[in-house]
């Protein structure tokens, strides 16, 4: 392919453009269509940013299943530019032209990456042939910030987004799956500003794409928090830290102060957080639970479990086999677990479901060094924007923290063993102190949060104020993440399935 012309010249030749980017679009680990059969990637527009940066808006097509939608900010420039940044950045390059040039991901490198954040921030739109994109800043003066490419830095993680950060002063999100309607990244910080919950980033600028008669969130710029790190790898350092400890001296007790500390504040930040989603602007009025609603999330089990017994069933081959005896528990008992959960059907709780943060986890809390400050309100990548704007219980956060807790002890002490400082004879002895500190951590967490949740009357109405009421509930939406768990563990990693299933059999052991 020759790439001549300008973007006028890639769009008519789109449908080569479709193939080039069909290649590279499955290996990038923000691509939602891993395990489906792709029929067909196409360009549905391509709107220039400038001379040398565009944004293409790329479809795919399955086999089954409805389409998807990607933004992909495209950088042209030179081949020897695209194989460093290659080198830098693997992956970044997505396409070599035979007049020299190259195509790279935008967001890999400053020059790109300031122009996609830029956009943001400036109020113009930028039109391709179907396409509007539109900044929308809500502050002046922050687009200097993208003059200096050495003041622009891309964040080398990739999730289901890709960052950079602007000066140090805010970061430009670029959301890659487009979904219809207001992004949740949007609309929760803003409504939490405002009813005065500050431990959350705020909203600098948006750019917006109209398509189809629909419009997208494509950035989100939000303010850069100032962080020792988020709450994952800080708590990842001290469990690390103490492990050594312990194995150095065999005799030596756990000291898990500054843990409990730590999680005691997150509870009360998750518990204010909740409140300030409950509060009375339209949309964010808290809905009391009917029996129609406790009836899906009964149901929301059942499909889970089905479709977790399917995955034990169809990757048997990749569980270990000291790991099977947890898998055969799953699929045998899987049912009898089901079933104590059967009083949602029948029985109404006195509780309330809100708009939640959806995807909440210990990574998802940055840790300023004396406060916690939640970020990525975006929720799972794979739902609707409809879907993920659906007021839950409250518990559904709640239950990502107690599933993190478990998974910081245990990737704590596979780090140890990884690095070989522990002996077998000191296993046993770690695996009890693991179990005992996530026991704490966990209760800690759960207390702590009931605790501040019902000392406000309005947080009084979210849970239920039966002990067993508020358990049941909490249980419920624990098995919802393990199983989900176990089904991305055996699709990704596999060595760690064993978590997962080992925390199913506790809540069967104690609930069936």
């Amino acid at each position: 392919m020759r790439l001549s012309g300008g973007w006028a010249e890639a769009l008519r030749r789109r449908a080569t453009l479709g193939r080039t980017i069909g290649r590279w679009l499955p290996g990038r680990r923000w691509f939602a269509g891993k395990g489906a059969t792709l029929r067909d990637v196409s360009i549905d527009d391509v709107i220039p940013f400038d001379d040398d940066v565009a944004l293409a808006i790329v479809r795919t097509s399955f086999t089954e299943g409805d389409d998807h939608r990607y933004a992909v900010p495209l950088l042209h420039t030179t081949e020897a530019r695209a194989q460093d940044i290659d080198q830098t950045r693997p992956g970044a390059l997505i396409a070599l032209f035979d007049d020299g040039t190259a195509m790279v991901d935008a967001m890999t490198v400053p020059e790109g990456a300031g122009v996609v954040a830029g956009a943001a921030l400036r109020r113009r739109s930028r039109r391709g042939r179907s396409s509007v994109a539109s900044g929308h800043p809500r502050r002046p003066g922050l687009t200097r910030l993208t003059d200096d490419p050495r003041d622009v830095h891309p964040l080398g993680v990739e999730q289901s987004n890709s960052s950079v950060l602007l000066g140090s002063r805010v970061i430009a999100k670029l959301i890659r799956q487009l979904n219809p309607g207001e992004n949740p990244d949007v609309t929760l910080p803003l409504h939490l500003r405002a009813a005065g919950f500050e431990h959350v980033p705020g909203v600098a600028g948006t750019l917006d794409v109209e398509f189809d008669g629909a419009t997208a969130n494509v950035v989100v710029v939000h303010d850069a928090v100032a962080n020792e790190a988020d709450l994952w790898e800080w708590s990842q350092d001290l469990l690390t830290r103490e492990v050594e400890r312990l194995v150095s001296d065999p005799e030596a007790t756990g000291d898990d102060a500054v843990m409990a500390a730590v999680t005691g504040l997150l509870a009360q930040r998750t518990a204010e957080m909740h409140l300030a989603l409950a509060g009375g602007a339209p949309g964010f009025e808290p809905e009391r639970f009917a029996l129609l609603y406790q009836r899906s999330i009964q149901q929301s089990l059942r499909g889970s479990l089905r479709e977790t017994q399917r995955a034990v069933r169809r990757n048997r081959a990749t569980i270990a086999d000291e790991t099977m005896p947890l898998a055969a528990m799953l699929l045998d008992d899987g049912d009898r677990l089901l079933g104590s959960f059967d009083v949602l059907r029948t029985r109404k709780f006195d509780a309330a479901r809100t708009r939640v943060h959806g995807d909440l986890h210990l990574g998802q809390a940055l840790w300023t060094g004396h406060d916690v400050v939640f970020i990525d309100f975006e929720g799972e990548p794979g739902r609707s924007i409809g879907e993920r704007s659906i007021k839950r219980s409250p518990f559904t956060d709640v239950a990502g923290i107690v599933r993190s807790l478990d998974y910081a002890g245990r990737v704590a002490l596979a780090t140890s063993r990884e690095r070989g400082r522990a002996g077998d004879a000191q296993e046993a002895q770690l695996e009890q102190w693991r179990r005992l500190w996530t026991d704490r951590m966990q209760a800690l967490y759960v207390d702590g949060y009931l605790q501040a949740l019902r000392s406000s009357p309005a947080g009084a109405v979210l849970v239920p104020a039966d002990p067993a009421g508020a358990r049941l509930l909490l249980d419920a939406h624990v098995l919802l993440k393990a199983l989900y768990e176990v089904r991305y563990e055996l699709a990704n990693r596999p060595a760690w399935v064993a978590w997962p299933l080992a925390a199913i059999a506790q809540l069967l052991t104690e609930r069936a």
